[in-house]
Protein backbone atom coordinates (compact mmCIF):
# COMPACT_ATOMS: atom_id res chain seq x y z
CA UNK A 1 0.00 0.00 0.00
CA UNK A 2 2.79 2.41 0.89
CA UNK A 3 4.49 1.87 -2.47
CA UNK A 4 1.38 3.03 -4.32
CA UNK A 5 1.26 6.17 -2.20
CA UNK A 6 4.90 7.02 -2.97
CA UNK A 7 4.70 6.55 -6.75
CA UNK A 8 2.19 9.31 -7.59
CA UNK A 9 4.05 11.89 -5.49
CA UNK A 10 7.32 10.97 -7.24
CA UNK A 11 5.65 11.32 -10.64
CA UNK A 12 4.21 14.70 -9.66
CA UNK A 13 7.63 15.82 -8.43
CA UNK A 14 9.19 14.87 -11.78
CA UNK A 15 6.49 16.82 -13.64
CA UNK A 16 7.00 19.86 -11.41
CA UNK A 17 10.77 19.70 -11.94
CA UNK A 18 10.30 19.57 -15.72
CA UNK A 19 7.85 22.50 -15.60
CA UNK A 20 10.34 24.46 -13.51
CA UNK A 21 13.07 23.66 -16.05
CA UNK A 22 10.87 24.91 -18.89
CA UNK A 23 10.09 28.06 -16.92
CA UNK A 24 13.82 28.75 -16.44
CA UNK A 25 14.49 28.04 -20.13
CA UNK A 26 11.63 30.36 -21.05
CA UNK A 27 13.05 33.06 -18.79
CA UNK A 28 16.44 32.67 -20.50
CA UNK A 29 14.84 33.13 -23.94
CA UNK A 30 12.81 36.04 -22.57
CA UNK A 31 15.98 37.85 -21.44
CA UNK A 32 17.67 37.27 -24.82
CA UNK A 33 14.54 38.57 -26.56
CA UNK A 34 14.50 41.65 -24.33
CA UNK A 35 18.12 42.40 -25.25
CA UNK A 36 17.19 42.12 -28.94
CA UNK A 37 14.35 44.60 -28.44
CA UNK A 38 16.68 47.08 -26.74
CA UNK A 39 19.10 46.82 -29.68
CA UNK A 40 16.61 46.88 -32.55
CA UNK A 41 13.52 48.46 -30.94
CA UNK A 42 11.32 46.82 -33.60
CA UNK A 43 7.52 46.72 -33.07
CA UNK A 44 7.47 43.12 -34.35
CA UNK A 45 9.88 42.04 -31.62
CA UNK A 46 7.76 43.81 -29.01
CA UNK A 47 4.66 41.97 -30.25
CA UNK A 48 6.61 38.70 -29.98
CA UNK A 49 7.63 39.64 -26.44
CA UNK A 50 3.98 40.09 -25.42
CA UNK A 51 3.20 36.66 -26.87
CA UNK A 52 6.09 35.07 -24.92
CA UNK A 53 4.92 36.78 -21.72
CA UNK A 54 1.41 35.38 -22.17
CA UNK A 55 2.81 31.88 -22.78
CA UNK A 56 4.92 32.10 -19.63
CA UNK A 57 1.97 33.35 -17.60
CA UNK A 58 -0.33 30.54 -18.82
CA UNK A 59 1.67 27.31 -19.13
Amino acid sequence: MAVFEILPSTASLVVETKLFHYRITGLHWFINYFMLIRQKNAPLLQAGLVLILRLLANP
